[in-house]
């Protein structure tokens, strides 16, 4: 009740989305950048570069700015800057030799509301949250309630120091019809953070429902009450015994291309490379890892255990690409090509923090219909009881990990990496058709790819259907505990027809116009290596994952053009005087496009699944989902319906597209030319010009509709709670949606 007591009152009577209020979030970013060119003699120049981009950002939550309880508040402030050096040596005119180092150094702090108080542990009485120091161990752990809008920060307090190490050398020579271009690129990743994983707490309303066969699920309401009774079905805590915790990486890569003029019509390109990625460290000893065959944890480089922890990283990954050229007739060009590259992951990322670099305590509940077991609560001698928040959160003792191999206590979330390392790639592949006429440039083609072997995030410990957290792969060893083994697993295509037309610039006017239809299936929906799968990572039902990909977008059509004024100095009309003066130097931008939406899924409760591990989707009970498009009820709702045995849902992942979106990006340029050969550029750039709100996703989750009938279906009059309606907007990558301004100014000499 002290959290309930520092809420916020709702500004609106809506039973849902009923706490708003409308904030600034600052926001700003300094660009500091320079470049000297040096010529030492005819033969050999310098170039030299130093840039700094110091940001800050603060995130406030849209309700409750006046901080009664200030939920996800956070100040984000850092830095960007990068030093590089490169050298050119012109050997002979047709052999040039290249090279350079550089260093980017990545500085970031996060800090969190009441980070000067350990808000879980003194003020809510909770044990086992707050572990660290203040200030890394202030702020208030998150609270996620099903059907609510969490309490507590968004992210606990981090700090990260990572530079990076550039070091490249090339050559190119020029034989004939031949321009042979061959080199090596190579860097060092240094990852210095000081970081937890945030304290959490989660209420899925399975204590407080009946699991009785063909119940109905939990609501938002049961998720309320086992949030009022503390009985989560989920919570972890964390602590960073070591202070910093450092990865450094390593990849070093080869290649060699030629350019062959074949003959005045064709040319033809091929080459290959080679890059070696061997297993990171933590520096001065290698990472921890976890042996599934022989349920054995390893601290790396102690006790007799390999500094790569016995990891077979290969002996590198060959990236062949091969392309041409062909043209028949003047302005008219057959361009195609295929290519494979390498992955660019690091596979080591996650392990960054895997015990006991992190002393965290995580743990999920056994049954769908109970509160997470507490090992510590044990009053019978026999088995342990339910937890709860005023029993707080169990804490993991700092192990001897300098004896190599190490048990691996219960509640320890772990992520490992398997004992050989399958390097994934990504065959890319082209076909396009380029036709000329005056100014005009029109160019149509298939553009696609594949990404085979990519890395993810894979839990091995899942349950089986109906089986609760008993059935989990690694009950015995693990408990319920979360393993997630970084897999070779993913897959995915995208297949695409491309279209541009291009007016060159000339007489002071630019166009150009892009239209892209394009499709992207693949094991559903990670294309960074930090996600999972959607459903399940049961593998005898792992053909569900298959869909579309989250950032699969069917329909893009982009249209830019630019116009300069055609008076003043040089141009056709009034090139003198006060006309000249007045209306010279201006330049008038725009950016438009038109897309389609993103998909989505809609998710229900898992209870009656009771596979932990895997996520429920809702039953699709009519044959096509109708698109109504308000934001009311975006589309048709009753075509859904709760899950109430143990199986999956019919529906599919991201089967149902989302609104599209249409904008208009303007700015307006003058320049003006200043004595010693010095001119000075105003700028003023209009961001959604028309301000045209862009919505984002409606709401997929079932399980926030107050009321079902008993075959699952939506009762008549129930209330939706934000179910297929749609609550914001997306920003598009940009700070905010709504229409700013931004003005600006460039001196050039």
């Amino acid at each position: 009740m002290t959290l309930l007591q520092k809420v916020a009152p709702t500004t609106t009577t809506n039973f849902t989305n009923n706490l708003m209020e409308v904030v600034a979030q600052p926001s700003t970013l300094k660009r500091i950048d320079t470049k000297f060119d040096w010529k030492a003699s005819d033969k050999l120049s310098f170039m030299g570069r130093f840039n700094d981009h110091p940001f800050t950002v603060q995130n406030v939550q849209p309700w409750n700015p006046e901080g009664i309880l200030r939920n996800g508040d956070d100040d984000d402030h850092g830095e960007t800057y990068g030093v590089t050096v490169a050298a050119t040596y012109v050997a002979t005119p047709h052999f040039v030799i290249n090279g350079s180092w550089g260093i980017t150094r990545a500085v970031q702090i996060l800090t969190v509301f009441d980070d000067n108080e350990k808000y879980g542990a003194t003020v809510l009485g909770i044990a086992g949250t707050n572990l660290e120091a203040l200030p890394e161990g202030g702020g208030m752990p998150q609270f996620n309630i099903n059907g609510y809008s969490g309490y507590g920060y968004n992210y606990p307090y981090l700090d990260y120091d990572d530079p990076t190490v550039n070091y490249d050398a090339s050559a190119s020579w020029i034989k004939g019809r031949h321009t042979l271009k061959f080199g090596t690129v190579n860097h060092d990743e240094h990852m210095n953070h000081l970081e937890n994983s945030p304290d959490q707490f989660s209420f899925n309303g399975g204590s407080t429902s009946s699991s009785a066969a063909g119940a109905a699920q939990p609501n938002q309401f049961n998720s309320f009450a086992d949030f009022l009774l503390g009985d989560p079905n989920y919570w972890q805590n964390s602590l960073q015994p070591f202070t910093w915790s450092r990865l450094i990486t390593h990849q070093y890569s080869a290649y060699v291309m030629d350019t062959w003029q074949a003959s005045r019509k064709l040319t033809v390109n091929a080459g290959v490379g080679w890059a070696y990625l061997p297993v990171p460290t933590h520096g001065s000893y290698g990472l921890e890892n976890y042996i599934e065959s022989t349920n054995t944890y390893e601290v790396c480089g102690y006790g007799g255990v390999p500094m790569n922890c016995g990891i077979d990283a290969g002996k590198g990954v060959w990236s062949p690409n091969l392309g041409f050229a062909y043209r028949p007739f003047n302005g008219f060009v057959v361009r195609g090509g295929a290519a494979i590259g390498a992955e660019q992951f690091n596979v080591g990322r996650d392990l960054m923090y895997n015990y006991p670099e992190d002393i965290g305590y995580s743990q999920s509940t056994a049954n769908q219909y109970a509160p997470v077991l507490n090992p510590n609560v044990n009053t019978t001698g026999i088995a342990p009881l339910a937890g709860s928040l005023s029993e707080g959160v169990p804490t993991l003792p700092i192990p001897n990990y300098k004896n190599g191999i190490i048990p691996l206590p219960v509640g320890a979330s772990v992520y490992f990496l398997p004992q050989r390392l399958v390097h994934g790639y990504v065959e890319s592949y082209n076909l396009t058709i380029e036709k000329q006429v005056r100014t005009w440039l029109a160019q149509v083609g298939f553009v696609g790819n594949e990404s085979i072997h990519q890395h993810m995030r894979y839990n091995v410990n899942y349950g089986m259907i109906g089986g609760g957290g008993a059935s989990d792969q690694l009950y015995a060893e693990v408990g319920t505990t979360g393993m997630t083994e970084i897999s070779s697993l993913m897959h995915s295509k995208y297949d695409s027809l491309q279209a541009t037309l291009t007016r060159s610039f000339a007489n002071g006017f630019q166009l150009k116009g892009t239209y892209t239809y394009s499709k992207w299936l693949g094991l559903c929906c990670d294309n960074s290596g930090f996600g999972g799968l959607a459903t399940t990572p049961i593998p005898q039902y792992m053909r569900l994952n298959y869909a579309p990909m989250g950032s699969d977008q069917r329909q893009i059509f982009n249209l830019s053009g630019i116009a300069q004024s055609p008076f003043g100095k040089g141009k056709k009309y009034v090139q003198t005087g006060a006309g000249a003066a007045v209306l010279g130097g201006w330049q008038l931008g725009a950016v438009a496009f038109i897309h389609s939406g993103f998909p989505f899924g809609i998710g229900a409760p898992g209870n009656s699944l009771n596979a932990p591990g895997s996520n429920q989707r809702a039953d699709q009970v009519k044959p096509h989902v109708a698109i109504k498009g308000g934001t009311q009820e975006y589309f048709d709702v009753t075509a859904y319906a709760e899950v109430n045995a143990a199986r999956f849902g019919t529906s599919g992942d991201n089967s149902v597209y989302g609104p599209g979106a249409k904008n208009v990006d303007a700015s307006l340029f003058r320049t003006f030319t200043l004595p010693e050969h010095i001119s000075a550029q105003f700028r003023i750039e209009s961001m959604n010009l028309t301000n045209t709100p862009h919505f984002a996703n409606p709401g997929t989750w079932l399980g926030s509709v107050s009321a079902f009938n008993p075959d699952g279906t939506i009762a008549a009059g129930a209330n939706l709670n934000g179910f297929g309606q749609i609550t914001g907007t997306s920003a598009n990558s940009r700070p905010a949606d709504q229409r700013y301004f931004r003005l600006g100014m460039k001196i050039l000499f």
